[in-house]
């Protein structure tokens, strides 16, 4: 600032200073003669050189102001989808309407964002059916229906609405993912599993293989199934019965990886047909792959009660009673022991009694809406997830 207001008063003394007629100039050019003040010529030079200075490169003035209007747009519209999802996480309904006005001006009523906001906001098949008779918002008013269709169930009307798309559009991820959803309600597993295969960057290798497992164990591909995920012991206890001859090595090394009580129940019926003798032995081995699981200790006590060795059954579930708490199971195999063993019917009665208020440990349970299960399945019959059941306990 300083340095321009030094310029702008020496520029003002030397127009002062040539301002006489003694620097005034004139010019001759083919026999006409032009008569002009040194003072006003300067005055003009410098005023070229100013606007020549600043105006030099426009565009890069335009530029930056093109640059800021971006930045101020960009951060309306943050601070406009934090507010969205503030409001939508707190089901805040007063707000719709504010946001919808907000979003009407950052992106335009036409807008696809705006339009299909508006159908999440304010949900109305009619709305949806107007956009797509317009290609401008066709594939918003589409996606609009196919969800309002899935929200109510008609899995028939999403997928005829699915396949008004064209062939581009049947490749977008909502798209995929809605097929996904719709082939898993429908147990189309065919179709789920050529869904798995073109959503595979979706998902991590070990992931990949366990969807997968599970597709093709509901397309009854046991073997398959088991070579690709041999760690889910749901799957280890189905392929020890599908194939008995290799159902003990299987289930030896299930046992060892993860014991389950399923597991043993599969592992005590695959070796019934051995000899007493023998069938022990191999429990005992079973035993010993995984012996500080809490399964481990209610095998023994369930291969001492089959073999009537009572007492030695009592010792390892008190000894289980220690560690774990009381379980339908523990207390059913106590009522056993004091009817079977020692002939207590009393003390029978109040561990049957214990059996019905104790919680019950074995089964499966769904990871995603705990669902339980008395068995194992590749997906929940509840909420139809792929691969989240587990076991209890």
């Amino acid at each position: 600032m300083l340095k321009f207001l030094l310029i702008i008063v020496t520029l003002f003394a030397a127009m002062l200073f040539f301002s006489s007629e003694a620097w005034d100039v004139t010019i001759q050019v083919l026999g006409y003669e032009v008569h002009f003040s040194f003072a006003v010529a300067l005055f003009f030079l410098v005023l070229f050189w100013f606007i020549w200075k600043i105006l030099k490169k426009p565009f890069t003035w335009i530029k930056s102001f093109h640059g800021w209007r971006k930045n101020k747009l960009q951060q309306s519209k943050d601070a406009f989808v934090s507010q969205l999802l503030n409001t939508l996480a707190n089901a805040d309904c007063e707000e719709y309407p504010s946001l919808l006005s907000s979003a009407k001006k950052l992106y335009g009523a036409q807008s696809q964002n705006y339009l299909l906001l508006q159908s999440i906001l304010r949900p109305d098949p009619n709305l949806f059916t107007q956009m797509t008779k317009d290609p401008s918002t066709f594939l918003t008013g589409t996606r609009g229906l196919v969800d309002e269709a899935m929200n109510q169930g008609d899995i028939a009307q999403a997928a005829q609405l699915l396949g008004t798309l064209n062939a581009k559009q049947q490749t977008l991820p909502w798209v995929l993912q809605t097929k996904w959803e719709i082939a898993l309600i429908q147990n189309d597993w065919q179709t789920a599993l050529k869904l798995l295969d073109v959503r595979r960057k979706l998902y991590d290798k070990e992931t990949y293989l366990s969807y997968r497992a599970c597709l093709l164990m509901k397309l009854g591909q046991i073997q398959e199934a088991y070579r690709l995920n041999p760690n889910n012991s749901g799957i280890a206890v189905a392929y020890a019965r599908a194939f008995p001859k290799k159902a003990i090595k299987t289930l030896i090394a299930a046992w060892n990886r993860q014991p389950t009580w399923d597991i043993y129940l599969a592992y005590a019926q695959a070796t019934a047909s051995l000899p007493a003798v023998k069938r022990m032995k191999a429990i005992l081995k079973l035993i010993k792959k995984n012996p500080r699981s809490r399964w481990a200790l209610l095998a023994c006590a369930d291969m001492a009660i089959q073999t009537q060795q009572w007492q030695r059954a009592k010792e390892n579930i008190e000894v289980y009673l220690q560690s774990y708490p009381l379980t339908k199971q523990v207390a059913g195999m106590m009522a056993r022991i004091e009817r079977d063993g020692y002939h207590h019917e009393e003390n029978a009665r109040d561990w049957d009694q214990k059996a019905v208020e104790a919680e019950d440990i074995t089964g499966w349970v769904c990871s995603s809406c705990n669902h339980h299960l008395t068995e194992w399945q590749p997906i929940c019959p509840h909420c139809n997830t792929l691969d989240v059941i587990h076991p209890l306990g």
